[in-house]
């Protein structure tokens, strides 16, 4: 094999040659948006309140029936005194938002628990919106009371969860 002398000399010498080509870049833009909402808040305006029930040997049901904004007990039960459904608010930014809960919890007090399965709405899941950045939702339920109930005063925490869509 032959080599010049100018190669020859360029290995030799450990000199490179470099030839710079201009590099071809193209460049463009585009747009990006975001929208911030408010956190939601969630709170509570109003307890749920069945009232008094006069338990029986049977047992049977109290219902808050938000469809109509009354209570209905059971003929073997006897109920009085003053009743309300549960009353929350939602804050946040106008817009949809999504309303789940868990649909059974139990009033627990001196005697057995009584489970409680509510009510609300367009149901567990409903899509709600916020209008002037706020809500206000109501909760009914109906409340098994058990044959013999032990007297006393019973409670429950309800549990809901409220987020945009």
């Amino acid at each position: 094999m032959r080599i010049s002398r100018w190669k020859a000399w360029m290995i030799a010498s450990g000199f490179a040659l470099t030839v710079a080509v201009p590099a071809h870049a193209e460049s463009a833009t585009g747009a990006s948006t975001v929208s911030v909402y408010r956190p939601i808040t969630l709170a509570s305006l109003l307890d749920m309140s069945f009232g008094h029930i006069v338990a029986s040997s049977s047992g049977g049901n109290v219902t808050l029936a938000t469809a109509t904004g009354t209570r209905v007990c059971d003929g073997s039960l006897h109920c009085s005194g003053t009743y309300g459904f549960a009353k929350l608010i939602v804050a946040g930014t106008n817009g949809t938002v999504q309303v789940t809960y868990d649909p059974v919890f139990h009033l627990t007090g001196p005697g057995q628990d009584m489970p409680v399965t509510l009510d609300f709405p367009g149901g567990n899941g409903a899509l709600l919106t916020l209008v002037s950045n706020s809500l206000e939702v109501d909760f009914g339920a109906t409340v098994y009371v058990n044959p013999n109930q032990t007297p006393g005063d019973y409670s429950g925490l309800i549990s809901v969860n409220v987020n945009y869509q």
